[in-house]
């Protein structure tokens, strides 16, 4: 187990558990040397490539460690038996939004996308399976958490198209490790996204306006 995979597994609540095509995919970017350490705190974070460490025009996607405080101020609940159910461990956007890992009503965990509410207001399950998030990744969007884009190809949903650099030796990796296509765009891949202002009924808002203080 790398370091990183370490420290994000000993972050997760114990009701949630890092899903093999996670641990996976954190490990090759940790072997790969694309993990960094933020400026202020010093905390881990692993990229897709590890030239989007040190150069602009890669993608922002980045697995982090849970913050213990991030659900509770995003809900605005202060219940932990429903803040544990909640692990932002994915940023998706420079503005704040993130991917997490969400146990459902039912006891399934599932991935979600969490608007970071100043910015980005899609929220939501975004796809069925680990793989499938994996698959999204791999395609190479600069952020993935304006909805309104995400019927494009990456360069086209780029502010700068000509500087964005696609994930090739992770989308590589996901293609040889489990054998399986990359779609074009995210729509192709993800469930549709709900506003977190808007009434809806994906579960996770479903749940989210029932807990939110």
């Amino acid at each position: 187990m790398g370091k990183l995979r370490e420290e994000i597994t000993a972050s997760l609540p114990s009701g949630l558990r890092l899903p093999d095509e996670f641990a996976a995919a954190i490990d090759w970017i940790d072997a790969c040397g694309a993990v960094g350490r933020t400026t202020h705190g010093g905390t881990s974070f692993g990229m897709l490539d590890r030239e989007f460490l040190r150069s602009r025009g890669g993608s922002c996607i980045a697995f982090e460690p849970l913050d213990p405080q991030h659900a509770s101020l995003w809900t605005g609940c202060k219940n932990p038996k429903e803040t544990d159910r909640l692990a932002p461990i994915v940023r998706t956007g420079g503005d704040g939004s993130y991917a997490a890992l969400w146990l459902d009503d039912t006891g399934a965990q599932q991935i979600v996308h969490m608007g970071s509410g100043s910015g980005s207001m899609m929220t939501g399950i975004m796809v069925e399976t680990p793989l499938d998030f994996l698959r999204l990744l791999a395609i190479g969007y600069e952020e993935l958490c304006w909805p309104e884009v995400l019927n494009l190809p990456p360069h086209e949903a780029a502010m700068n198209p000509d500087l964005l650099e696609p994930p090739t030796q992770f989308r590589e990796w996901v293609v040889s490790t489990y054998g399986v296509t990359i779609p074009q765009t995210a729509m192709e891949i993800m469930l549709p996204p709900a506003n977190m202002d808007q009434p809806s009924d994906d579960p996770f808002c479903v749940w989210m306006d029932r807990i939110r203080g």
